[in-house]
């Protein structure tokens, strides 16, 4: 493991992360619409899917720099200013435009208003006839509005932990890995193996 440094594990933790926020939101969205058969497929609204994808790609375009940029390198007035620049935009899309477009999708194609009750898929007439899985699980009344807001919610939730998360990645960029304590007992001492004849 020498030459590892602490940014080179935690971008790939990172990338995983990101991959699996993505699948979760889209993943969710389709499962969902599939079942509910609300809108025929793709079911996915090309302005969000853009702008969570540049919004991915702003971040891992700031991981990859963060890799191959030294720590201990001198950032000149024009890398800052262009650094600066890019964050601001990455934040105003991140925390913006990403969830915007999202509300708007919600609201136009989807139609998730408040006068629409949130039923679910209706459930086998055996177990409870004409009712939906929520109408009969829950006992107070939802509407589409409130999903849309928590899923909003949970954007910028993920947006704020995403942020946070590079924020540490790009801090500790140029930290080396330390050695796994396999070699030490719980009390620190050096583990000595004795040789079988």
């Amino acid at each position: 493991m020498s030459g590892l440094r602490q940014i080179d594990i935690s971008v790939i933790k990172f990338y995983r992360a990101l991959g699996g926020t993505s699948v979760l939101v889209f993943g969710f969205m389709a499962v969902w619409l599939a079942i509910t058969g609300e809108v025929d497929a793709p079911y996915f609204n090309v302005a969000f899917t853009a702008s969570w994808i540049i919004a991915c790609l702003g971040i891992v375009a700031v991981l990859e720099y963060g890799r191959r940029r030294p720590a201990e390198a001198e950032m000149t007035w024009g890398e800052a200013m262009i650094g600066a620049a890019f964050s601001f935009f990455l934040l105003f899309w991140i925390y913006g435009v990403v969830p915007h477009l999202f509300l708007t999708f919600a609201d136009s194609e989807l139609s998730w208003r408040p006068d629409r009750p949130l039923q679910g898929p209706t459930l086998p007439t055996w177990l409870a006839e004409g009712q939906g899985l929520l109408d009969w699980a829950l006992p107070f009344d939802l509407n589409y509005r409130v999903l849309r807001d928590l899923l909003a919610t949970g954007i910028y939730g993920a947006a704020l932990a995403a942020n946070i998360a590079v924020f540490s990645i790009w801090q500790r960029r140029n930290d080396p890995v330390s050695a796994p304590p396999g070699d030490q007992s719980k009390f620190g001492r050096p583990l000595v193996r004795r040789e079988t004849v």
